[in-house]
């Protein structure tokens, strides 16, 4: 799980890693557990991030909805071992949900220059919708698959410029329509990339 989270697995050894690590499910506890969804996420695995945030039958943060919590708990098994039931550690999982459901990430100070980059859920997850607050104001996302239409609305504060990720999905074409405008988007990987995008609200579309 280290070595993936920091980026420093071995080429060669990646896959073999990543299914040790997803054969483990959540082995972690509250100290660590803020890796494994980033070791998840730079793996651009959506589907098993997914079900590490809300299989009620592993331990994790679903587990402890499914038990009557109401906030985050000192450990996954705080309930039978007596140990606090509202406690920090636990919302470390809240990163994880931001940088690879929402899709937002920082790489610049103060959020100068931000990332947006929803991971690919193959269906299993199809409209998401929250905000990300930062010293700026609020950076707002939403992104829905419909009719084999994705559609991501991305409203930035002043001051603040991305770097758009839309999944390529089966299509063949590397237009996406920004802004009721059609453009051709840079490939990368499974995406395709539209950098540059000034503050304001902004909505993406492309067909899969």
């Amino acid at each position: 799980m280290f070595p993936m989270a920091l980026d420093i697995t071995p080429e060669n050894n990646k896959k073999a890693v990543l299914d040790l690590v997803k054969q483990r499910k959540m082995s972690v506890g509250m100290v660590t557990a803020r890796f494994l969804p980033q070791a998840l996420g730079l793996a651009e695995e959506g589907d098993h991030l997914l079900e590490l945030y809300t299989n009620p039958e592993w331990d994790g943060w679903a587990k402890t909805i499914s038990k009557g919590g109401t906030a985050t708990w000192e450990s996954w098994d705080a309930l039978e071992t007596n140990q606090s039931m509202c406690h920090p550690w636990g919302t470390s999982g809240l990163n994880g949900m931001q940088e690879y459901i929402l899709g937002v990430k920082s790489l610049k100070p103060q959020h100068e220059l931000i990332q947006v980059k929803p991971l690919d859920f193959h269906g299993k997850l199809t409209n998401v919708s929250g905000s990300v607050p930062t010293d700026k104001g609020d950076i707002q996302v939403a992104w829905e698959i419909k009719s084999k239409t994705y559609q991501l609305t991305l409203n930035s504060p002043n001051n603040v410029t991305a770097e758009v990720y839309i999944p390529k999905g089966n299509s063949t074409t590397n237009e996406v329509t920004v802004d009721g405008k059609i453009i051709t988007a840079k490939p990368t990987g499974n995406y395709l990339l539209i950098e540059n995008v000034g503050s304001g609200k902004h909505v993406f579309k492309k067909q899969l």
